[in-house]
């Protein structure tokens, strides 16, 4: 299992976001994040995105313009 190193902004959102009382207000939770537009985009992702087409998106090539 690869192991990433997250900025600490990032990965301390994370953690908070996977709370269970911040769920219902996770999208303006995580707008409001101290993080770059690419981290907030994942990080919205990750959390709004089933996982199975999460699955789907990584085993498609990045080189793919279909």
């Amino acid at each position: 299992m690869t192991v990433i190193q997250l900025n600490p902004e990032l990965q301390r959102s994370v953690h908070a976001v996977k709370r269970a009382e911040l769920r219902k207000q996770a999208d303006s939770f995580m707008v409001a994040q101290p993080l770059s537009a690419e981290e907030t985009a994942a990080l919205i992702k990750t959390f709004t995105t089933p996982s199975h087409t999460r699955q789907q998106d990584a085993n498609e090539p990045s080189n793919y313009w279909w």
